[in-house]
């Protein structure tokens, strides 16, 4: 059935039961056949512009319902660093199909090129309903990566400090 059209049912007064059981009255149900387009509920994970972000994180999508698992792929849900250069990964749908996870296969390469992740127009809810009817419904979102290395910023004992007690705490 397309998307806006009325579906009503009604049952008779008389409907009967195996035991003759009348159900009374007539009873009528209607409803509406849905044409809300999924989309993605605000912020995604990380969040759009994000910087000094884990090289192994996993990104996370939430959408506005449940999809259909079959519409979510590598190219609807395409993850990129630098721009064009396709990362690998797995994709898997989280929290009752509301959430697309995608998790790098190696860690994403630290420093200014940002990673780019689209969610392309072609993802559907379960009722069949795309994102959008062109690519101007695509989600885009972008991030970079950490590439600060950690350092040492006390140290306990001291270098080279001798008769420390074995019961000194810092």
């Amino acid at each position: 059935l397309a998307a806006g059209t009325t579906v009503r049912a009604t049952w008779s007064a008389t409907l009967m039961s195996v035991s003759s059981q009348t159900l009374g009255a007539n009873n009528t149900l209607s409803f509406v056949i849905e044409n809300i387009p999924p989309q993605v509920v605000s912020p995604t994970d990380p969040a759009n512009g994000a910087t000094e972000v884990a090289a192994d994180k996993v990104i996370r999508f939430l959408f506005s319902e449940a999809l259909d698992p079959s519409s979510v792929t590598a190219a609807s849900f395409v993850v990129e660093q630098p721009a064009g250069v396709p990362v690998a990964g797995t994709i898997a749908l989280e929290n009752n199909d509301r959430t697309i996870a995608f998790t790098p296969t190696v860690p994403f390469v630290a420093g200014p090129n940002a990673v780019q992740v689209t969610a392309v127009h072609t993802i559907r809810d379960l009722a069949g309903t795309q994102m959008g009817p062109t690519t101007a419904a695509n989600v885009v979102t972008s991030f970079t990566v950490d590439s600060t290395a950690p350092t040492v910023t006390f140290q306990f004992p001291s270098a080279g400090q001798t008769d420390v007690s074995t019961t000194a705490v810092p």
